[in-house]
């Protein structure tokens, strides 16, 4: 079983390694989450915990580092044309893990229904998607790209050692047209 968690106060704040801002980050639920769109300041964070409850504040020195984000994707927003597949590449890293594709498209004009793709490629810079799985529905496609970094091991934080888990998300979001 997960073992007990404890609150660590309302808010926890990202410290960049570099002279960039910091973000806060809400308590949203018992998870501490963020988002934004736009350039990070730094890829190294250290997270720094105001305290509340049994917690007192706390700071985790390079906590984590995000993932690099996704160079050079094509197709680009834009027209895709009349293809049988839909060749979908990115600059590739190969030492961080996997890529995730969605492509999502509404099936109905009053957009109540959807239809989407979602794909897992290892980070190799290729990946290819059958144009009937995208066919359903009108309107442009909008394409998310990702890739994810999760660090879920021991902490110290003075005389204790947690068990933290932070992750981060990077992702470029843009539309292709079908024509």
């Amino acid at each position: 079983p997960w073992p007990l968690s404890a609150g660590v106060g309302g808010l926890v704040s990202m410290v960049p390694a570099s002279a960039a801002a910091s973000i806060e980050v809400p308590d949203d639920g018992g998870l501490y989450i963020t988002g934004g769109a736009g350039e990070l300041g730094a890829d190294s964070w250290a997270l720094q915990v105001k305290g509340g409850g049994p917690w007192p504040p706390a700071a985790f020195a390079n906590a984590f580092t995000v993932p690099s984000p996704v160079t050079s994707p094509l197709p680009g927003p834009g027209n895709i044309g009349n293809l049988q597949a839909v060749q979908v590449s990115w600059d590739a890293l190969g030492t961080e893990g996997d890529v995730e594709i969605s492509m999502f498209r509404w099936t109905t004009a009053n957009q109540t229904a959807w239809a989407a793709v979602r794909c897992r490629s290892a980070d190799d810079g290729e990946m290819f998607v059958a144009a009937a799985d995208l066919a359903a529905g009108n309107g442009d496609i909008l394409v998310t790209i990702s890739r994810a970094a999760w660090v879920t091991g021991p902490q110290s934080v003075g005389q204790d050692t947690v068990h933290a888990h932070f992750g981060g998300i990077r992702s470029i979001v843009y539309r292709l047209t079908p024509g």
